[in-house]
């Protein structure tokens, strides 16, 4: 994750925990200043909102049952929304509730902003840097 020290003066690690799709995710929050329900693109703070399942390339466009935007500020650029779907709760977790992606998938995770798994609820939640998600979305339109 960006802007943080050693992996263990993170923890315990408050998550914000969604789904797009039906797939699990979880950021902590300290990357999110603010959400609200998100109703168009004249209702979302910051720069130009970004639909978060384009920005980790889903396959297709999922059904969005309760879209919200997440303002993120990533460093040295304007904050923006991130579009996702399905909050569902916050939780703390420890360093040893986290585990690594697979050496073969680590590469393509990392570009995609994610940076680890978190079993939770008989599911597993899929770790996301918004911050750094959103600064290269960002950068991909200028």
């Amino acid at each position: 994750m960006s802007g943080h020290g050693g992996r263990q003066g993170l923890f315990p690690l408050t998550l914000l925990l969604f789904s797009v799709g039906g797939v699990h995710f979880g950021v902590a929050t300290d990357q999110v200043l603010g959400t609200t329900g998100y109703k168009g693109p004249g209702q979302a703070q910051g720069e130009a909102p970004f639909w978060f399942h384009r920005a980790v390339e889903f396959p297709s466009d999922p059904a969005y049952i309760e879209p919200t935007a997440v303002l993120v500020k990533p460093k040295g650029q304007e904050a923006c929304s991130v579009i996702i779907d399905a909050m569902q709760e916050i939780i703390e977790v420890g360093v040893d509730e986290i585990q690594p992606f697979p050496a073969v998938l680590e590469p393509f995770a990392r570009r995609k902003g994610l940076w680890g798994v978190c079993p939770r609820f008989g599911r597993m939640f899929l770790l996301v840097d918004l911050e750094r998600l959103a600064g290269a979305e960002q950068a991909s339109l200028s």
